[in-house]
């Protein structure tokens, strides 16, 4: 039986090789667009799922006010975690973490030779706690994991950021354990970063990824931290048992901080899909991309289904007398329509195939052209591919086999053992005509709706462009690590530097400050010396004191010019009863002494908040700096923007060194930019080529339906350019009607799509008129050579056949 049904498929394949090829092609192109599809989106949906972490919750901030939740933070404060640990037995551990900078990034040099020192550049560097081994999974390839963030300053790095800045020691098979990193510079002391470790690289779909782990004694006078109320930590909990007590699953009441309602947990494994959530490590899933993504693999699937459905109904002209002759000798209607879908289901299965064979190959292509970071096959999930394929496989099938099963099963055996003639002019056929036409509508539009958002897209990202080579001022911030020797000679030769290069004309303003948006950004916890106790100390500047509401009990203000005070301090009156003085005026000009570093009294304040504690106020060119700059970009065609921010940050170094601009976002939005456009030429594509597909089938049909009208037609006189014209014009009256569906949809779809730009084009009539042109020219080449040869043919022969 089996033998005879595939014999009997095989025989119909060959005997339809056009439309059979036609059928195989479009299906196996669709769904092969469908498994590229479901790869991106199971790797966005399947963040955080390895089976070592499934128990491991983030600690959130949760903020209500009189309208219920109002406000949610990925960070929590420094102690947290250990709260909750001593409030609920099923944390059985936590850990910490704490960006490294405001950015997450790290600045260090490392020595090159005797006399040379180079700058390193590290992505993403957090501090981190030994317990992170405990929590997460993470493997290391070098070094011990109970020791190696034990102390303070000790380094761990990723094994790619490694092979990246020591690829010399690590191609030859040196061990870099013991090596050390220093900063570019913090206050009067340069630190040093020992190398104990390198661990594996994180996975590619985790919300929490880093290059680098510093060691910091997050425990130590943890209270110190505590009375900040900020919230900078991001903590994550290792539950005893899968399920959560009702208490923590509602949330923790959290009276230490009087801002903070509650701490919710919330399982790593959703982090990346989670909206409404601000300081996440790196954004989460873009929801509108996914669905867009799975609307257009239903869309390219109903597509390819549509071809085969068409190509079968044509094939039922020749199948007719073999379907009549199979019901004369007693099949039943219900077996034969599962022996017609068994059909289709084989001829979805050698397209199921060649689908997988295209994915396989074309992943790594995508990956290179597109910009979209897929996981590797080896961290998927094999059964849940084989489901998918599966899937896809039964979907294809039923979409494609359901309507051509049924029309041929219900063919009557007088009407199917007629003529071809007799069969295509019946009223059923009819019927089964006007689904095609529908179809082939369907098929048009797609292709009208994508290429038309096509163009948009092209024309808006050309738009950005040219506007990116007109001339504009370009505002921007940069990072100036901070030098232990900058001191009044070091505060004139930058100032000289600056100056000088803005004479150029290149650099048309800058603006100097320890602060980054206006916020404090580096604060240290140190000992005078001889006293037993942890003086805050935060680095601003003198707009900073002065906007403030602070009352100076004695002294002075830093001066305006930024880093005229190097080495002087301003204190709050608690620090001054630290350093054993009582009155504001007796401390003024006395200098205060921790690690080596030295500062020199020049004011005393009252405390902000009625927390007194002692707090002491430095700045200057010694202490992390930012630099707003405005940049007059020339535009032009010979240097793109971030290559002219490139060549800023290279001359703005010689003022400052180890100098460097937070360009990373411009060259972001132009690789995600770049990405869509080529992802979007790649779906457009593949629609136009299964849409035409279906043209070129609905050639052939017309070719065979209308072969005896267009006989009688030049016998009565008719020209053949007419009947040319006559028969493309019935394809033409197609695109009408697809064009009608499709442009409210390209507008509607395009008006949303640019409102997420803040300068924009405008879509005008030529955006979408042109690819309606670029449609009909192609749908045009398709049916033509059909209709040409069906307008020139012996119109004696066409009567006969």
């Amino acid at each position: 039986m089996l033998k005879n049904f595939l014999l009997i498929t095989l025989r119909n394949i060959l005997k339809n090789k056009g439309s059979s090829y036609l059928n195989i092609a479009s299906l196996t192109f669709g769904i092969a667009v469908c498994l590229f599809i479901f790869h991106y989106i199971y790797f966005e949906l399947n963040y955080d799922t390895s089976p070592s972490e499934n128990n491991v919750y983030r600690v959130e901030s949760q903020f209500f006010d009189d309208e219920g939740l109002s406000y949610q933070e990925a960070r929590t404060s420094m102690s947290a975690a250990p709260f909750l640990q001593q409030e609920f037995a099923e944390i059985k551990d936590y850990t910490r973490i704490i960006s490294f900078s405001e950015e997450g990034t790290g600045l260090f040099r490392k020595q090159k030779n005797d006399s040379v020192e180079v700058g390193v550049y590290i992505p993403k560097v957090f501090y981190a706690e030994q317990s992170i081994f405990s929590v997460f999974s993470l493997p290391l390839e070098e070094g011990d994991k109970s020791t190696c963030l034990t102390e303070p300053n000790s380094i761990l790095l990723s094994s790619k950021t490694a092979n990246d800045i020591f690829e010399k020691e690590l191609a030859s098979g040196k061990s870099i354990i013991g090596k050390k990193l220093k900063s570019p510079g913090i206050g009067n002391v340069v630190e040093e970063f020992v190398i104990t470790g390198i661990f594996t690289d994180r996975p590619t779909n985790t919300h929490i990824k880093f290059d680098a782990l510093v060691a910091k004694p997050m425990d130590r006078k943890v209270h110190r931290i505590e009375s900040e109320e900020k919230n900078n930590t991001y903590s994550y909990v290792a539950i005893a048992n899968q399920v959560l007590s009702e208490d923590l699953t509602n949330g923790v009441n959290y009276p230490e901080k009087v801002s903070l309602n509650k701490l919710a947990l919330r399982p790593i494994n959703e982090v990346h899909l989670a909206s409404g959530i601000s300081g996440n490590t790196e954004p989460g899933a873009n929801k509108r991309l996914i669905t867009f993504l799975s609307i257009i693999a239903v869309i390219i699937l109903l597509l390819a289904s549509t071809n085969h459905t068409n190509n079968s109904i044509f094939n039922s002209i020749d199948r007719a007398k073999e379907i009549g002759v199979r019901k004369l000798l007693g099949i039943k209607p219900k077996q034969l329509f599962f022996t017609l879908l068994g059909e289709a289901f084989l001829v979805n299965l050698i397209s199921t195939i060649g689908a997988i064979v295209i994915f396989l190959i074309g992943v790594q292509s995508v990956q290179v052209h597109t910009g979209i970071a897929y996981p590797s096959f080896k961290d998927a999930d094999l059964i849940v591919y084989l489901e998918a394929i599966l899937s896809l496989l039964i979907i294809s099938t039923v979409l494609s086999g359901t309507y051509p099963s049924f029309y041929l099963t219900s063919l009557s055996p007088i009407a199917s053992l007629k003529s071809k003639y007799e069969l295509m002019s019946s009223r059923q056929f009819s019927s089964a005509g006007r689904v095609i036409k529908y179809l082939l509508i369907f098929q048009l539009g797609v292709s009208i709706c994508f290429l038309s958002g096509l163009y948009i897209v092209y024309a808006q990202l050309q738009y950005l462009k040219e506007s990116g080579r007109s001339p504009l001022e370009v505002s921007i911030t940069g990072i100036f690590p901070g030098s232990s020797g900058a001191g009044e000679k070091f505060t004139e030769e930058a100032y000289f530097g600056l100056n000088e290069y803005q004479k150029t004309n290149a650099l048309e303003a800058y603006a100097i400050s320890n602060l980054y948006k206006n916020e404090i950004k580096t604060v240290q916890w140190l000992r005078l010396d001889s006293i037993d106790e942890l003086i805050k100390i935060s680095v601003v500047d003198h707009a900073y004191i002065q906007k403030s509401d602070i009352s100076f009990l004695s002294g002075r203000n830093f001066h305006h010019v930024f880093g005229s005070d190097a080495g002087n301090a301003i204190i709050t009156r608690e620090a001054m009863y630290i350093a054993g003085y009582n009155h504001p005026d007796s401390i003024i000009d006395k200098t205060l002494i921790s690690k080596g570093s030295r500062w020199k009294v020049i004011g005393v304040i009252k405390n902000r908040s009625s927390s007194k504690e002692p707090e002491i106020y430095v700045t200057g060119f010694r202490y992390r700096t930012y630099v707003d700059v405005i940049l007059n970009y020339p535009g032009g065609k010979g240097e793109t923007l971030n290559q002219f921010l490139d060549k800023n940050e290279y001359y703005l170094a010689k003022a400052l060194p180890f100098f460097s601009l937070f360009k990373r976002n411009y060259q972001n939005q132009a690789t995600s930019e770049e990405s869509m456009m080529k992802l979007f030429l790649f779906l457009s594509i593949m629609t136009l080529v299964i849409a035409n597909m279906g043209m070129l089938g609905l050639s052939s049909f017309i070719a065979q339906k209308k072969q005896k009208e267009i006989g009688i037609r030049k016998i009565l006189g008719a020209e053949s350019m007419h009947i040319l014209v006559v028969l493309l014009l019935d394809f033409l009256k197609l695109i009408g009607l697809a064009s009608i569906i499709a442009i409210p949809l390209v507008l509607v779809g395009s008006k949303n799509w640019l409102e997420n730009y803040a300068f924009r084009i405008s879509v005008d009539p030529s955006m979408i008129l042109i690819p309606l042109l670029i449609v009909f020219l192609i749908a045009l080449v398709v049916v033509a050579e059909k209709c040409f040869k069906l307008a020139m043919a012996s119109p004696l022969k066409s009567l006969k056949n």
